[in-house]
Order: C-alpha cells, then structure tokens, then sequence
C-alpha cells in the first residue's frame, strides 16, 4: 500500500520529501562532498528557487553575529556552486559585506566556507531536496557545549540574555540564528543542568550557614567579655570548631541525594 502524503504537504512535495529522506543518509555523508572557499558573488540561487521567503529581520540578526563571531555553519552548493542550504546566510552575508565591508573581507578573504556537493541540482530535483533537508537537521544537532561556548563568546561583546530595551543586543536571538534552532533549543541549552542547580544551591546554604554561624561566634564573644568569662568559653569553641570544620569542606560538595527524591 502506498504511503499517504503528509498532510499540509501536495502529493508530489510529499512524495519527493519521502523519496529524499530515504538517500539522506546514503548521500549527505557522501565522499563526494568536499569544503572549499567559494567568493560570495559566485554562489548562485538555487536552481528551483527558495523554499521559503527570507525574513529581514533574521538577516539582520544572522549578520550582526557573522560579523562578531564568524559563520558558524557553512552553506552547501552543488558542483555549479549553486545553492542548496543556507539562504539566510548568503543574504545575511551580503548584508554584511554592502554594510561592513572591511570586517567582511577580514573574515572572508579568500571566500565563503562551503560544503560542495559533486551533482547537478538542476537536473536532480529530488537530491537537492535531500541535502537540504540533511544540512538543516546537521543544524539542530549541535551539543550544549558548543551553543554555551559560542554564547560565552556573545556575551563577551555585549549580548544579553536577559531582555532589554529593543536596541540592546539579544542573546537567545542571536543564538538561535547563528545555530539555525528555535528558541525554545537555546533557552534549553543554556539552562543549568539539575545537576548544576543542585550544586549552586548547596554552596549558597553553605556559605548562609556559615555566615550565621560566624555572627554567632561573634555574639558569644562579646557577651562573654561583657560578663568577664574566659574568652574561649565552652559555647563559642563548639561554634568556633563547627565553622573551622565546615569551611575546611569543600565548597562545591553537594549535599548528598536521599532515597526517594
């Protein structure tokens, strides 16, 4: 029985989606890919046109971090350096080069980083479609460490990941341009882990603790002076000898998990 069409998709985009699926994983790997410089100008549409409209303002987004961080992600072309993924990045790249050019050709002297693909996207519809799809899914894969690493470079030169007022420069959203991802990724991947939070909290408790502990100490200290008693009265070593123990600890020891939590 044959595959129903997905829905929202015509029957023949459906069937070609399906069709492409099947060789993205014997294709989008393939030894005849090979990463070469390509100067803007000579990278052409694609051969069956966009399929989707740019957004402006994810143009403008995606420039302003290709101009602080570089282009995190290279676009693909067939073997007529005609495009196959990254239409956003070509125009952001344009974009930068007509608003910018000194830093673009500090980046790119030599051209863009391409992933060349060795097929005819005019002749071969279905492939094209196919390695669209597989550099658009390469984009999600990217690992928490990588996103952080980048968003530390951000925040470096003034990316806020808290909202501001509409000409501060945004984290989350230059993120997710960069990274091709929604977002709801980002947001996830620059979370602290549970793990991470567990720890946070217990070193705030511990050094609260500590810090009351230490007020005490000083409290029966002077009370015992006030009252003539010997300065180190039995009440303020126990004090004193708790906190000489807790602050010997190590500070990012969490406390440890109790069955059932």
């Amino acid at each position: 029985m044959p595959t129903p069409p997905k829905a929202g998709l015509p029957p023949n985009r459906s069937q070609s989606a399906e069709r492409a699926n099947l060789s993205i994983s014997t294709y989008a790997d393939s030894s005849d890919v090979e990463l070469v410089r390509v100067l803007l100008e000579e990278i052409g549409d694609r051969a069956q046109g966009d399929t989707r409209p740019l957004d402006p303002e994810q143009v403008e987004t995606l420039a302003n971090s290709i101009k602080d961080i570089g282009l995190i992600a290279p676009l693909a072309v067939d073997q007529s350096n005609r495009l196959l993924a990254g239409g956003h990045r070509r125009a952001a790249l344009q974009h930068l080069q007509e608003s910018n050019p000194d830093r673009f050709q500090e980046l790119f002297p030599t051209g863009i980083p391409c992933r060349r693909f060795d097929f005819d996207s005019a002749s071969d519809r279905e492939q094209a479609l196919a390695i669209e799809i597989s550099e658009n899914e390469k984009r999600r894969n990217y690992t928490r460490e990588e996103i952080q690493a980048v968003a530390a470079q951000l925040q470096s030169l003034g990316y806020n990941q808290t909202p501001g007022p509409k000409n501060q420069l945004g984290l989350v959203p230059a993120l997710a341009t960069a990274f091709g991802v929604n977002r709801r990724t980002i947001q996830r991947a620059l979370r602290p882990r549970p793990a991470e939070t567990a720890t946070r909290v217990a070193v705030s408790v511990r050094r609260y603790q500590l810090s009351l502990a230490e007020e005490l100490a000083q409290d029966l200290e002077a009370i015992a002076e006030d009252q003539g008693l010997p300065p180190k009265d039995l009440l303020v070593s126990i004090v004193r000898d708790w906190l000489d123990q807790r602050r010997s600890a190590p500070e990012t020891d969490a406390p440890a998990e109790t069955e059932g939590t």
